[in-house]
């Protein structure tokens, strides 16, 4: 069984519920494993454990089962814990770390065996389901609590990586929870699978989960009735009408959902917790940054009419009812918009099919546009706030109108790095400025721009060709619009826009034809020159270039969508936001602008994600790109003979590129 193929797939988008043999043509990208086995990994909104049910167990199902958790883990990168019962065998996988896809994915197999569905969401692995009895085991009936999941939308705190965790002390991933009958090759799979841990990236270094999931019901349940007697005027409101409904933990969040009934208010209110708001790591940058999402939603709420979650309340401080940092919002309705972007269908004898992600049918495309489109003028209406500087916006606490915004740098979390390795960071560093990367505070296009190319090319007299090339190419780049404002040719005056910094679709919630309701997760929002703002294209339109300032290749066995499509679904975006404002002009190469932008932000300070770029760039040129890259930057140091005329040529090509 080809686990290690079937796992590379990034796609796994429904329930499959059949019987016989399963189309495997190039067009379904569909697998089809050997019989007698049957795997079903369903995955919830914010899920925390999966189930893989492997049905009619032969003799060797228990090796299958451990091939295909190592080949998960490898992919995945995920740290967990593995359950093997009979029958039917379950593989439980819990602490899923890296989804790509937070829709249901499944295999499938060939011998008419049905398949039960496993649904279950739960925050942690109970001591107990590591036992090694060979005691039967079903899946779990759990319909109800998928249910809950989809009417509730926990997922109000989504990051981009915010896959749901369990706790540190139900990560471990040894295989002594197994069953005792392993043999040699199976500890050989497990000194494996430790190799595979060291090497793996901690999701949020900065998380304290102990302390933050310590936090009492009731503590919640009291800080909530405050703010509510406050801003909805409910003084008579007792904790017995505060109900939590659901709790949902991200990588950077701990919520909690609520509902209010009384006999003249009934609502859902959501509390979301910074799981780094204690005194291991909270710090000022932390504070200033909780403050400014929540006025920031605040300001947008006032000024437009851009779908965004009401503010009730937040602090910064210990200084309140749960002894940490709090935002209290109004909880949104819809759904997060990868559930219409992707869905399954039935055929015509009522069984789930999977529709192919680059080829859905006329309802699923009609929803797609309708996404887009309304995503596009809800984004459009941040057109009418404009300023006068870059960087991160807050107010000062008087100025309760939020009439007079103030301008402070932006600080971005920086990446995890591998356990163990030189760059990992310290205890103390991960509560300094050393865990985040500083976007300063600019007054001028040219500025934003000129001083993140010194700090990654300062000029150096010992410099290589290479260096000099590189540099100079990096320059001739930036020398184009959007990258300086001229005044006399663009026939305004200057100013900066906001930028929502992750435009993802788990962000986003629609309802069920695809209409935006609201856009969540306005942490780290800031201010940008206006080719990088608010009209930019949605990340999951951004895959290709993302990964061009990475170093990697597309690869279309693990991506979503084939490359090809980008154009379409980036057109349909570009001209819903170019209908809706001006500022459309850059939308359909901001793809472009912000592999640029994250280029010069590198947040190692080196300037190897612009050699990714300019490689990048080079190879849309006619003329380069059949050319090795580096051996080319050697040769476009200014006053090599015979190379000035590539490099007029290189700047012109580039010109048509990146002007808007």
């Amino acid at each position: 069984m080809n686990f290690e193929r079937v796992f590379n797939f990034r796609n796994f988008m429904d329930y499959f519920n059949r019987t016989g043999p399963v189309d495997q043509g190039q067009n379904a990208r569909r697998m089809n494993p050997q019989p007698p086995v049957v795997v079903v990994a369903p995955i919830s909104k914010q899920p925390s454990k999966l189930h893989i049910a492997v049905v009619e167990a032969a003799a060797n199902a228990k090796a299958k089962a451990k091939e295909m958790f190592g080949c998960f883990k490898k992919h995945r990168k995920t740290k967990a814990r593995l359950e093997l019962r009979f029958p039917p065998m379950t593989l439980t996988i819990a602490t899923v770390k890296e989804i790509y896809s937070q829709e249901p994915i499944s295999l499938f197999h060939n011998e008419g065996h049905s398949i039960v569905p496993a649904i279950e969401v739960v925050n942690e692995v109970p001591d107990d389901t590591a036992d090694d009895s060979d005691t039967g085991s079903v899946i779990p009936d759990t319909s109800s609590d998928k249910a809950s999941v989809s009417s509730v939308n926990t997922s109000q705190c989504s990051e981009e990586h915010d896959e749901c965790e369990d706790r540190d002390d139900d990560c471990e991933a040894d295989d002594s929870d197994e069953e005792d009958d392993t043999d040699d090759d199976d500890d050989s799979d497990d000194e494996d699978d430790e190799d595979d841990d060291d090497d793996e990236l901690p999701l949020n270094p900065r998380a304290d989960w102990t302390t933050i999931e310590a936090i009492t019901d009731v503590q919640f349940r009291k800080v909530l009735a405050r703010h509510l007697s406050k801003s909805k005027d409910l003084k008579e409101l007792q904790l017995d009408n505060i109900e939590c409904i659901n709790i949902a933990k991200g990588s950077f969040h701990h919520v909690r959902i609520f509902e209010v009934k009384t006999e003249e208010h009934v609502a859902k209110y959501c509390v979301k917790v910074p799981v780094a708001g204690t005194d291991a790591f909270w710090c000022d940058i932390d504070a200033q940054t909780l403050r400014s999402e929540a006025q920031t939603m605040m300001y947008i709420r006032k000024h437009t009419k851009v779908p965004v979650p009401e503010v009730i309340g937040y602090d910064s401080t210990f200084e309140n009812e749960l002894g940490a940092p709090f935002t209290i919002m109004t909880a949104i309705e819809g759904r997060p918009a990868y559930e219409v972007f992707y869905e399954n269908a039935t055929d015509s004898i009522g069984d789930a099919i999977w529709l192919k992600p680059d080829e859905p049918d006329a309802d699923r495309t009609k929803k797609r546009r309708t996404v887009l489109t309304t995503l596009a003028q809800a984004m459009a209406q941040l057109s009418v706030l404009k300023f006068d500087h870059t960087g991160m916006l807050t107010f000062a606490e008087e100025d309760t109108e939020l009439e007079h915004p103030i301008f402070v740098p932006a600080w971005e979390p920086k990446q995890p790095k591998k356990k163990g390795s030189p760059d990992e960071l310290s205890a103390e560093q991960l509560r300094e400025e050393a865990a985040f990367v500083k976007h300063p505070v600019e007054e001028s296009v040219d500025k934003y721009f000129e001083n993140s190319f010194a700090k990654v090319f300062p000029e150096k007299e010992d410099s290589t060709r290479f260096y000099k090339g590189e540099r100079n190419l990096m320059s001739a780049l930036l020398t184009c619009p959007p990258f300086f404002h001229d005044e006399e040719e663009d026939g305004e005056d200057e100013y900066f826009v906001l930028s929502h910094v992750d435009l993802n679709f788990q962000n986003i919630f629609v309802n069920d034809e695809g209409e935006v309701t609201a856009i969540i997760d306005w942490s780290n929002c800031r201010i940008v020159p206006r080719c990088l703002g608010y009209a930019s294209l949605p990340r999951p339109l951004t895959t290709d270039w993302d990964m061009v300032v990475k170093g990697l290749k597309y690869d279309v066995t693990t991506e979503v969508h084939a490359p090809w499509v980008f154009e379409e679904y980036r057109t349909i975006y570009a001209d819903a936001m170019l209908a809706a404002t001006g500022d459309g002009k850059y939308t359909l190469k901001s793809v472009l602008y912000h592999a640029i932008d994250k280029a010069l932000h590198d947040e190692d300070d080196d300037r190897l994600g612009c050699v990714n770029l300019l490689e990048g760039i080079l190879l849309q040129i006619p003329g380069t790109r059949m050319a090795a890259p580096l051996p080319l930057f050697g040769l476009l140091d200014h006053g090599l003979e015979g190379y000035q005329i590539g490099y007029n040529y290189l700047v012109r090509e580039i010109g048509k590129l990146v002007v808007p």
